[in-house]
């Protein structure tokens, strides 16, 4: 199985990089979590109140999971040389256990539990880790620049360029660790990124 996961946080680029990809030829877009529970208004709170709401949010994430992994299975039977392509992988469920214990202050984490379930579901393969991870980091001008043009999300502390370094930091300093020079990937993105460059992207992934 090749599934590629397209990682970032909010305003780096991942939707416009996915909406390239879509038309790619034996490529099949695994969809962010929102598709399959119609839309944000549906997760979980964020963030948590208490432990018990951090654990739920964490177990309501990696059931999508499942779901998304479901969707691999039936393909696989059919085209099993097709590439996926999935925007965020259970590492972001991580991500933000670790920035809610760290920053946010008052606000309980379960990030231990969160990094044993994601190792559990993954051994049991109920879920699947990305053999191959594309991080999108943008400048800090784009960055603001589409934060302008598409709206602030729900969540202010992700409207800021700072979160946007913290992932970085936490996907290059922890995530890595699971991952080779050949597998982990990361992109730049500017608002001038365009296709031409997005094709040099793609080759470069498909043949590491």
């Amino acid at each position: 199985m090749n599934l590629i996961s397209i990682e970032g946080a909010s305003f780096s680029g991942k939707t416009t990089l996915l909406n390239y990809l879509k038309n790619k030829k034996d490529v099949f877009i695994i969809h962010e979590y929102a598709n399959y529970i119609g839309g944000h208004k549906n997760f979980p709170v964020f963030p948590p109140r208490s432990t018990k709401e951090a654990i739920k949010s964490v177990d309501f994430f990696i059931s999508i999971e499942e779901k998304r992994a479901n969707t691999i299975n039936k393909l696989l039977a059919s085209k099993p040389d097709i590439v996926f392509v999935s925007e965020r992988c259970p590492y972001s469920f991580s991500l933000f256990q670790k920035y809610v214990h760290e920053k946010l202050t008052g606000s309980p984490s379960c990030y231990e539990y969160c990094v044993e379930e994601i190792k559990k579901k993954t051994i049991s393969n109920e879920i699947y880790l990305p053999n191959k991870i594309v991080y999108l980091f943008p400048d800090e001008n784009s960055f603001y620049l589409r934060v302008k043009k598409r709206g602030k999300v729900s969540f202010d502390f992700m409207n800021q360029y700072e979160f946007s370094t913290y992932a970085k930091d936490y996907f290059t300093n922890e995530v890595k660790k699971a991952y080779d020079d050949n597998s982990f990937y990361i992109i730049n993105t500017t608002n001038n990124t365009q296709d031409e460059q997005f094709d040099e992207i793609w080759r470069h992934i498909i043949k590491i």
